[in-house]
């Protein structure tokens, strides 16, 4: 249908309501604004970090496919600022370093052993990764959508 979602046009991507929108429908409460959302894959940048750089290089990665600040909740119920990127074979969880620019990797999670991406069913922003060999990931993000799309995109690739 000529529709796409990862291939860049300009600064962002328009999401394909009728089929992307469509993977949501009657499973997730849904404000009519997220329906027409541009998404930005690497928001924050990170692809042009030298030290990012290094870590995809050692990982055998080429790409950075999404990143944002998210809000995990950790073991004890705390809420702990984090950033996640996503690679064309892995989610990383970071969190920033002493100095600007510098980030510390807390886990790495291959794409292929996430299970499932559970989406909470209430106008909120929680999303659980499952990973049945380790333990789940759980956090909030205000683009909820575009990293669920990118993880469908990539596990089905």
């Amino acid at each position: 249908n000529g529709h796409s979602i990862y291939k860049p046009r300009g600064k962002g991507v328009a999401m394909d309501t009728d089929k992307d929108g469509a993977l949501f429908m009657g499973r997730k409460a849904r404000r009519r604004s997220s329906l027409i959302k541009e998404f930005h894959g690497d928001a924050l940048g990170m692809a042009s970090s030298v030290q990012i750089l290094k870590v995809l290089m050692k990982n055998n990665e080429r790409s950075v496919v999404f990143s944002g600040v998210v809000t995990k909740l950790n073991r004890r119920n705390k809420f702990q600022e984090r950033i996640i990127l996503i690679t064309e074979s892995a989610v990383y969880n970071m969190d920033r370093g002493m100095a600007p620019g510098e980030y510390k990797i807390q886990r790495r999670i291959p794409i292929s052993c996430i299970g499932a991406v559970r989406m909470s069913p209430f106008e909120d922003n929680f999303i659980l990764l499952h990973a049945p060999s380790e333990y789940d990931y759980l956090f909030m993000t205000e683009r909820k959508t575009e990293l669920t799309i990118a993880l469908l995109h990539l596990y089905y690739k």
